[in-house]
């Protein structure tokens, strides 16, 4: 086998590689951006002995964490309040704490009901949640909204971006192979068909090769499948310094991964 034919090789694996991987990435955000139709964002998930962060509006009037009462809460569940702030763009208030869950939590949906004193007109505002406790990290993820975390206990976003990385190094190898491809052809008087048109009549073929490569109109040529195979000649219509056109029957079995060499006419 020949160098090129071990280079065009590999950049075709290469680039398959990196298609398949950008594929999976594209995928996984897919999974990571869907997951808010699979989750409740009133749901905490922990195991017992977590806590999970909570963030929510609250009333004006309210402006200190004691105002911040825990209205009915299962056993080992509990609220922890660390501040009471503006809202970033809505304005109004929010409050940021956290759910903690005990070891002692019984694992299934438990109800938690947050109030605040009543205001000016004596009416009382609740805030209802559910906090989801499983018996072990195997039942958390059976349960994760992510597709990733269930089948792989990968999240999507991070797995993702280690893919796409991965697609990226691939074509940026390819870009490189191909760099080397053409010098390799070009030693060996070939070059790789960027433009191909199958018209009713002929084939039109053109290629890297040119005037200074030795082409003129009239020169016969032959044209090699993706294998690099010989398929049949070609005859060149037009030349440029770095390149030409060439014309060929449209019954030759050729795709546009095809490439051309010098044939013996060629000076």
């Amino acid at each position: 086998m020949s160098a090129a034919a071990q280079t065009l090789g590999l950049r075709r694996q290469l680039g398959r590689a990196g298609g398949i991987f950008l594929a999976l990435a594209m995928l996984l955000l897919l999974d990571g951006m869907s997951s808010g139709l699979r989750r409740h964002p009133d749901t905490f998930r922990a195991l017992p002995g977590e806590s999970v962060g909570i963030s929510a509006n609250v009333p004006m009037f309210v402006d200190t964490p004691d105002k911040i009462l825990v209205q009915s809460a299962p056993r080992g569940v509990s609220l922890r309040v660390d501040q009471v702030m503006p809202g970033y763009w809505m304005g109004g208030r929010l409050f940021a704490g956290a759910v903690e869950v005990g070891p002692e939590a019984r694992p299934g949906d438990q109800p938690l009901v947050l109030s605040f004193p009543p205001d000016e007109t004596g009416k009382v505002y609740t805030l209802s949640y559910t906090v989801r406790v499983y018996a072990d990290a195997a039942a958390m993820r059976a349960d994760s909204p992510y597709y990733s975390e269930r089948w792989l206990g990968y999240a999507p976003y991070s797995l993702a971006g280690i893919l796409a990385g991965m697609g990226l190094v691939c074509l940026g190898l390819v870009f490189l192979l191909s760099l080397r491809l053409e010098a390799q052809l070009t030693a060996a008087g070939m070059a790789e068909v960027y433009k191909f048109r199958r018209k009713p009549e002929v084939l039109e073929l053109e290629f890297g090769l040119g005037g200074r490569h030795g082409l003129t109109p009239g020169d016969q040529i032959q044209v090699l499948a993706a294998n690099l195979l010989c398929v049949g000649p070609a005859t060149v219509t037009e030349v440029r310094e770095g390149a030409a056109t060439a014309t060929a029957s449209p019954l030759l079995n050729v795709g546009p991964d095809s490439f051309v060499r010098l044939g013996p006419s060629a000076s």
